[in-house]
């Protein structure tokens, strides 16, 4: 077992990230190999020999490069030449004046010393953090193709103030209004005095549908509404900041980027998403892990059990076949979503749903819709996100490096990287369900605060 846990932390690209490479895994198959084979000698035990041999061979040829004759360091898959931290555009002087006033120490993570990835990092929040319900005003909002979505409203102990910034959460793709890390943002808003309105994407929480326009998530024109109304019924001068956490995220950075300058938004941070989803379509190690859990849900209730009749009318028998089989969210995109919208395939839709999908993967970056965002807009990740790869944000060289993704346009966009964080995760301390939530629905607190208190700058040296 230990020789066997050891090939792990040699291969896992996680664990080459998080201990800064191959060496430590490699140091500790040697001293357990060595150590088992003396145990083997000394109480004659020779299957377990040959079965030693055959973990260090397999561990050699996966680590090895044919090619180049050389260990693989795992450079395809690692970010190595991405460093943790916010970038920016500095020619952009009101991002800038942001950047100045977002404290620099509270926006560095530090992890919970014994979750060593992005694994564990993002379940055991999910495991161990609860808060209490949070009781809601709940509203329709009726849609451009004559179907409505719901608002609920989390408004502070002393109600809405005008004079604080409101929020339009976008959540993710299984959850919406009680989803726990959705009321850790609540809780911590109230305690300044924000409003909350959580747009509850369409046909999720039981929600009803007329029509045949469902849920996908390259659909932007909800998150276009309730931006709207909320944009009409806001004080004059009070901030209206979009956050979107997972799907809400990509979501939110896609709306954001297509509305360009008729962006109703003031504001806007977008936690665990994506720039480009294409590049998940390979993201093979979240297919056999993660997304599974989420998968069985997505079909099994929403597309399945909610939706199964309309399905059924615009998929052939053998799609509904390989959707049932569909273990993965890529393969349910794949057999039912991308036919059941019209897309040409899953390359299509992913491209459909992504500030960066318009354009060819190899093509310029600045030549993409990603150049019309027109405010603000910060973008939080992981770089060792198990469930979204760290490359649908950035690359590590050429035109989607980071440094170089921030200049495009009018440099409206931020993006803070953490080596460590996990998906919608961030545990921090020794007792993380002390914390929860705090670093990542902090920053957003932060940055909105930023934010106002640049723009008061700038009105007063204006």
């Amino acid at each position: 077992l230990t020789v066997a846990s050891s090939v792990i932390l040699t291969t896992d690209p996680f664990f080459v990230y998080h201990y800064n490479g191959r060496g430590y895994g490699l140091s500790l198959i040697f001293i357990s190999t060595v150590l088992s084979f003396l145990l083997v000698q000394r109480f004659r035990l020779i299957q377990l020999r040959f079965m030693l041999i055959a973990l260090a061979l397999l561990t050699m040829v996966s680590i090895f490069d044919t090619q180049n004759i050389r260990l693989d360091i795992g450079d395809a898959d690692i970010p190595w030449n991405i460093p943790e931290g916010v970038y920016y555009s500095k020619e952009n002087h009101f991002i800038t004046s942001i950047l100045s006033n977002w404290d620099q120490q509270s926006r560095t993570y530090e992890s919970t010393p014994y979750l060593p990835t992005g694994d564990s990092r993002t379940g055991i929040p999910f495991l161990t953090n609860f808060w209490p319900d949070v009781p809601f005003t709940r509203v329709w909002l009726p849609t451009l193709d004559d179907e409505a979505v719901r608002l609920e409203i989390a408004f502070p102990q002393n109600g809405h103030e005008t004079t604080k910034p409101m929020y339009l959460l976008l959540h993710g793709l299984t959850g919406g209004s009680q989803e726990e890390y959705v009321k850790d943002f609540i809780y911590r808003v109230h305690k300044q005095g924000c409003t909350v309105v959580i747009m509850i994407a369409r046909g999720l929480m039981d929600t009803p549908i007329k029509g045949w326009s469902v849920f996908h998530g390259a659909r932007v024109i909800d998150a276009q509404e309730a931006a709207k109304v909320l944009a009409k019924a806001k004080a004059p001068g009070q901030t209206l900041a979009g956050v979107g956490y997972s799907m809400g995220a990509i979501i939110l950075t896609n709306y954001v980027a297509r509305a360009g300058p008729d962006c109703p938004l003031d504001v806007a941070v977008s936690i665990s998403g994506t720039l480009d989803s294409r590049p998940q379509i390979d993201n093979v190690r979240a297919h056999r892990l993660w997304e599974p859990l989420i998968a069985k849900t997505l079909r099994d209730v929403f597309i399945v059990g909610k939706l199964a009749d309309r399905y059924r009318v615009r998929l052939t028998k053998k799609q509904m076949l390989e959707l049932m089989r569909a273990h993965y969210i890529g393969l349910i995109d794949e057999h039912a979503v991308v036919t059941y919208n019209g897309y040409r395939d899953i390359y299509d839709y992913y491209g459909d749903m992504s500030a960066l999908g318009d354009i060819p993967v190899d093509a310029p970056p600045e030549t993409s819709r990603l150049a019309n965002i027109s405010i603000p807009l910060c973008q939080i990740h992981a770089l060792d996100d198990p469930l979204v790869t760290w490359k649908t944000i950035a690359a590590n060289e050429g035109p989607r490096h980071p440094s170089n993704l921030v200049k495009i346009g009018d440099g409206n966009l931020v993006l803070l990287l953490t080596k460590g964080g996990g998906h919608v995760g961030w545990p921090t301390g020794l007792f993380p369900t002390i914390d929860k939530w705090s670093f990542m629905n902090n920053q957003v607190m932060k940055f909105v605060d930023a934010f106002e208190q640049a723009r008061i700058q700038t009105n007063v040296s204006g």
